[in-house]
């Protein structure tokens, strides 16, 4: 998933913020 944002670069500026807070959520529960 990280080199699909290098790819995407600004372009998943939005959806670079939601998979960040997808991590955070797995990382809090397990």
């Amino acid at each position: 998933m990280k080199s699909r944002r290098r790819r995407a670069g600004e372009e998943a500026d939005e959806e670079e913020e939601e998979e960040e807070e997808e991590e955070e959520e797995r990382r809090s529960c397990g």
